[in-house]
């Protein structure tokens, strides 16, 4: 992301209002967190989501996503063993809070990017340490197959908990392309999701069948200059109908790559 920042300096790399202070976050981090270790991230917003784990990655540490309204969070804390939880208010202004779980107890986690947890609805919840290695060859994939141009945007509402929410902030910012900041209400009104889609017109969105279901369930009339990515459940002829390019992809749960991938060709 430095390297991209560096060849394309003045190109928009998220649409929302702007903030510096991943730079100061940064610092705060490293006061509190020794490099190694895991930094828990708490919040609803993409902006802040992506500047928190900018900030982590810059202190050397591993970015551990956290959804707080999840019953078995109390779990992925006490096994995970964070230094450190960022919250983020909703006017962008961070915060960092000791969890006294460590460091002195915490994990080592040198060469990890994230630790991703499933949602531990079959017993307790299980995480997957993502190295970096493993982070990069997924990004540069992705850049490839299914694609994204310098200059394009990417819808980025899923949550920060689930892991193809790194690849809707970070791949845009390896490609000097952009993403537009979404809110969690998008994920669940229909109608908040094709206002804003009409209004922003991203290059692509991304979302599993169950949203797309949903989204044309509520009368989405699709959105034909745009890509759709569709992840994480089988395709069905209607998942098809909101645009003429979509491409589905499948993998194990809370895996980091993508295992296959296939366009669709337009239903109908």
């Amino acid at each position: 992301m430095s390297k991209q920042a560096g060849r394309t300096p003045q190109a928009t790399a998220v649409t929302q209002e702007r903030a510096t202070r991943a730079a100061a976050l940064s610092q705060s981090i490293s006061r509190h967190a020794p490099a190694g270790t895991a930094v828990a991230i708490d919040t609803d917003s993409a902006l802040n989501a992506a500047l928190a784990i900018v900030a982590a990655g810059r202190s050397g540490c591993t970015v551990l996503p956290l959804n707080l309204q999840s019953p078995p969070m109390h779990r992925v804390l006490v096994d995970a063993l964070p230094s450190l939880v960022v919250h983020a208010d909703a006017g962008g202004v961070f915060s960092v809070t000791r969890t006294g779980l460590g460091p002195g107890a915490g994990h080592r986690l040198e060469g990890i990017a994230s630790v991703m947890y499933n949602s531990g609805s079959t017993g307790r919840p299980r995480g997957m340490l993502v190295s970096h290695d493993a982070l990069l060859a997924r990004l540069a994939v992705l850049a490839a197959v299914p694609g994204l141009e310098p200059g394009e945007s990417v819808l980025a509402m899923t949550a920060l908990s689930f892991d193809i929410s790194l690849a809707e902030l970070l791949l845009p910012l390896t490609v000097g392309a952009s993403f537009v900041a979404t809110t969690a209400e998008v994920r669940g009104d229909p109608d908040t999701f094709t206002a804003l889609v009409a209004k922003c017109r991203p290059d692509v969105t991304q979302a599993t069948r169950s949203f797309w279901r949903l989204a044309t369930a509520g009368g989405w009339p699709g959105a034909p200059g745009s890509r759709i990515w569709c992840g994480g459940e089988a395709l069905t002829p209607q998942t098809g109908r909101p645009a003429p390019r979509l491409l589905g992809s499948s993998a194990p749960a809370g895996s980091c790559g993508i295992s296959t991938a296939r366009r669709r060709p337009p239903s109908g």
